[in-house]
């Protein structure tokens, strides 16, 4: 095991405080598809 101590970002600790409330598979649909709509959007500017 690696003793290195990872930080977490702060996109990490934000999606880690959503799945903490125990989202549907709807829900967890509805957030990956904002993410990479985002994401898309970003790439295209």
């Amino acid at each position: 095991m690696n003793s290195e101590t990872t930080k977490l970002t702060p996109l990490q600790l934000e999606l880690l405080k959503i799945f903490s409330r125990n989202p549907s598979e709807q829900e967890l649909l509805d957030i990956k598809n904002l993410i990479a709509r985002y994401y898309a959007e970003k790439s295209q500017r």
